[in-house]
């Protein structure tokens, strides 16, 4: 949940804390599942990511994260490495604030293309194909299928739920998360010699000022 800065019925600015979104459950060996969900007035979640509702500069000033872990065998006690959120850059912040820093940097990784697996998963594992780069590149031994069925949302009935995929990764052991981040976290991050896989919204229409 987020407390949300919105404006009121009386045109006055308040702060009410949202409903409280799931992110879903996520597991290796259960069908994994996101939760979309819409009738909350200030705020709603889409497959992985959290979005405050409105257009007159509504904001989330503060959140609150919570973790249910669950087992079936009374003998094994589910463990949690790593709860983390980040919140997104504004549109055009490259255009914003130029790069400062000048980086000149190959990390060796395994390259996979997509498109020459099975035809019926090929156009829509992007996000598994990047997470089994990353982790191969750490000395794991997986095919990017297996990966997409472990990553699969059956809510969403795709492969494309980031939190998802870096959790498949933090299963295995690694600090693995996903951040909204401009091109200096991105070359920070890659000059201390991790991989960093990308999800970019871009546009070719040079009339489109709403997408970089």
């Amino acid at each position: 949940m987020a407390l949300v800065s919105h404006y009121n019925a009386a045109h006055q600015l308040v702060q009410d804390w949202s409903a409280g979104h799931s992110w879903g459950k996520w597991g290796t060996y259960i069908a994994r599942a996101s939760v979309s969900e819409t009738s909350d007035p200030l705020a709603f979640i889409d497959t992985d990511t959290f979005t405050v509702k409105g257009n007159a500069g509504e904001k989330a000033d503060k959140i609150k994260l919570k973790a249910t872990l669950h087992t079936d065998n009374p003998k094994v006690t589910p463990d949690l490495r790593l709860l983390g959120a980040s919140t997104e850059h504004d549109w055009n912040t490259y255009i914003k604030n130029p790069s400062k820093i000048s980086l000149n940097k190959d990390i060796p990784t395994p390259a996979y293309s997509q498109m020459i697996r099975d035809p019926k998963l090929a156009p829509n594992i992007c996000s598994p194909t990047t997470i089994t780069m990353a982790m191969n590149r750490m000395g794991e031994n997986l095919l990017l299928e297996e990966a997409a069925y472990k990553d699969y949302d059956y809510t969403y009935d795709g492969f494309g739920n980031w939190a998802f995929s870096t959790a498949l990764a933090g299963s295995r052991g690694y600090k693995a998360y996903t951040e909204f981040t401009d091109i200096d976290g991105l070359k920070q991050q890659i000059a201390v010699g991790y991989p960093v896989g990308v999800s970019v919204k871009y546009t070719n229409n040079p009339n489109n000022k709403s997408l970089p």
